[in-house]
C-alpha cells in the first residue's frame, strides 16, 4: 500500500502548463512508478532510498514526456507506504 501527495518544481513556467496539459499521462506516470515499489524494496530498503528512487524515476519519466523545459524536483508532502 503506498499513498503519496506528489508536487513538481518545473522550469520555466511553460513546461509547467505544457505538462498540465497531460494531466492524465502524467498520473499514469507516477502512479506507475510508485505501483512498481516491491514488498521485497520494503523490506530491504530504508523509507529514505525509496522515496529517493521514486523520486528519480519520476522525473526521469516526465522528462521524457517534455519536449522542452525540465522537471527539476519531486516533492512528496505525504508518503505513506506499507
Amino acid at each position: 500500500f503506498v499513498k503519496a501527495t506528489v508536487s513538481l518544481a518545473v522550469s520555466p513556467k511553460k513546461a509547467s502548463d505544457k505538462l498540465a496539459k497531460k494531466n492524465t499521462e502524467v498520473l499514469d506516470i507516477i502512479e506507475g512508478v510508485l505501483m512498481e515499489i516491491s514488498v521485497e524494496d520494503l523490506d530491504t530498503m530504508t523509507p529514505k532510498q525509496i522515496r529517493d528512487r521514486a523520486k528519480k524515476k519520476i522525473k526521469d519519466r516526465l522528462n521524457k514526456i517534455l519536449e522542452s523545459g525540465e522537471v527539476k524536483d519531486v516533492y512528496f508532502p505525504t508518503f505513506v507506504f506499507q
